[in-house]
């Protein structure tokens, strides 16, 4: 994969991840809006790197709970069948140009679905904590809402992201069958 693709994914889960902190933090200390909008020009580059290293942090953090508790790729498969797996679907990939760009681009839109889902949820309970802190503005519907459609597209993205993910292996199985019957 490409630095820059690297970079851009990071940045794209980063900038939520900002989102819904800086609304939290918000929330929690009122002045802060104040002073978020006098920031001048100036601030830009340093912001950016926060948002690339949060973006890492989400990155990280997303991978270890989906791989953890959402993934079935490997269900019912011991360890040594796992690396044995993974293997072959690294030979194939070396193999086949096509395939293996069809697997850098999922692993890409993965990457940032599992960003977007802890994005998601924190921007659901951070929009909930900020309106509901005396906000004459709006009734209790307004926060109630916004973090329900803020959770729903969480789990569309969890929904998406397992989609990719056993459409994924399954490409990956039929190259290797197709592998093995070519082969001698």
């Amino acid at each position: 994969m490409k630095t820059t693709e690297l970079i851009a994914e990071i940045l794209v889960i980063g900038i939520g991840a900002a989102l819904w902190m800086v609304l939290l933090w918000v929330s929690m200390y009122p002045q802060l809006e104040d002073i978020l909008t006098e920031l001048s020009v100036i601030t830009v580059l340093p912001s950016m790197a926060i948002v690339y290293v949060l973006g890492i942090m989400t990155d990280k953090s997303a991978d270890i709970f989906f791989r953890r508790y959402i993934s079935s790729k490997y269900d019912g498969m011991s360890t040594e069948e796992i690396t044995e797996w993974k293997n072959r679907r690294d030979q194939v990939l070396s193999h086949n140009e096509y395939a293996q760009t069809l697997h850098l681009s999922n692993q890409s839109r993965m990457k940032i679905l599992r960003g977007w889902t802890i994005n998601f949820i924190g921007l659901a309970i951070s929009s909930f904590i900020y309106f509901t802190r005396d906000c004459e503005a709006c009734d209790f519907y307004t926060p109630t809402n916004a973090s329900i459609l803020l959770a729903v597209l969480a789990g569309i993205c969890v929904l998406l992201w397992l989609r990719m993910d056993k459409g994924q292996k399954e490409v990956i199985d039929r190259l290797l069958l197709m592998s093995k019957t070519e082969s001698p």
